[in-house]
């Protein structure tokens, strides 16, 4: 099968210079539903940024990586975090 080339809606909870500057912790991207992103995650090899600082990590988009991983495309982050890890926004 190949992946979905249309990418799922994501909703912008905090701006990305404040998620940017956020406290944050690592966790795996599918099981970050819920959770706002404080980091960029794409795929690549196309190169398709998946989700960026301060949006929320919702389940189609979790699916929708879950995809790309299973079908061999790598998910990576620019603070070199194993594949399919996110930083994402602590929680108090």
């Amino acid at each position: 099968p190949s992946p979905p080339f249309a990418l799922p809606e994501t909703e912008q909870v905090l701006s990305i210079a404040a998620a940017l500057s956020a406290a944050t912790e690592q966790c795996p991207f599918r099981d970050a539903v819920g959770r706002i992103s404080a980091d960029f995650l794409w795929a690549y090899p196309p190169g398709i940024p998946l989700v960026t600082p301060g949006e929320r990590v919702t389940r189609e988009l979790a699916d929708y990586a879950a995809r790309f991983s299973a079908v061999g495309i790598t998910l990576y982050s620019p603070k070199n975090l194993p594949s399919g890890m996110l930083n994402l926004v602590k929680t108090p």
